[in-house]
């Protein structure tokens, strides 16, 4: 199958504060998946890189590729 969305070594932090550090997955078509973690622990900043607000401050995404 192929890869919805994968991700590559994603780095993104706010004022020297790392949120996503090196944070590599794959997620294939079709399959379900859950973020889950506990306040400040960067859900929301993933969902919006994934989304392409926040552009990553290092590293890859790939949308259906």
């Amino acid at each position: 199958m192929k890869a919805a969305i994968t991700a590559k070594n994603l780095i993104h932090s706010y004022d020297n504060r790392a949120v996503l550090r090196n944070l590599t997955f794959s997620i294939t078509e079709g399959d379900f998946f859950i973020i889950i973690g506990p306040n400040g622990s960067g859900k929301t900043t993933l969902m919006r890189t994934i989304a392409g607000i926040l552009r990553p401050q290092g590293g890859q995404i790939d949308l259906f590729k």
